[in-house]
């Protein structure tokens, strides 16, 4: 990662007790998530990942501080994030762990879209379309407000037992309510 680059998105979160506020977003924050990265200083570094994958990536952040050492002070994974308006897209995420620098621990992130040539929709357990990408928003001209409105089994009646087949094979592995 070249953290100057005009394509990576520099973030920097403190992950303080019960508080994880993003403290400082580069500008190629704005591009990436369509948003002044003024207005990021303060929200919870969730607010830039689907809620599906929120609640997994703050319990992988908080154990991950936890059994910190200082080998393992830096990861690298890819995952999904989120525009302003709720767009998904695929990102690669660097980020280093400063325990160091005061009471607080910060977390520096570098975030790099990664691109993609198919489309992505992210789906409830009953079929709920929670998030999908700006293309799929344009195709089908669907709107930020109809996530959670909208089921794949009505728009697409066969993909019922796709999506069946689906949660029978995972349903042992997530709670239903964090899908």
């Amino acid at each position: 990662f070249d953290m100057y680059s005009k394509d990576v998105a520099v973030i920097v979160n403190s992950s303080h007790g019960s508080s994880d506020a993003i403290l400082s977003a580069s500008g190629s924050a704005q591009t990436m998530f369509q948003i002044e990265g003024s207005r990021l200083a303060g929200k919870k570094i969730n607010y830039l990942f689907p809620t599906v994958f929120a609640k997994k990536y703050m319990e992988f952040l908080y154990e991950y501080t936890q059994s910190l050492s200082e080998s393992e002070s830096e990861n690298k994974f890819k995952t999904f994030a989120k525009t302003a308006s709720g767009h998904l897209f695929e990102v690669e995420i660097f980020f280093k762990v400063y325990p160091e620098i005061s009471q607080e621990m910060k977390i520096m992130a570098l975030l790099k879209t990664v691109p993609s040539s198919h489309h992505m929709m992210l789906l409830s357990h009953d079929g709920s379309i929670l998030n999908y990408d700006s293309q799929i928003a344009k195709d089908l001209n669907i709107m930020t407000s109809d996530v959670g409105r909208l089921n794949i089994q009505k728009l697409c009646p066969t993909f019922n037992p796709i999506n069946k087949a689906f949660n029978s094979v995972y349903s042992n592995e997530w709670e239903l309510g964090s899908r």
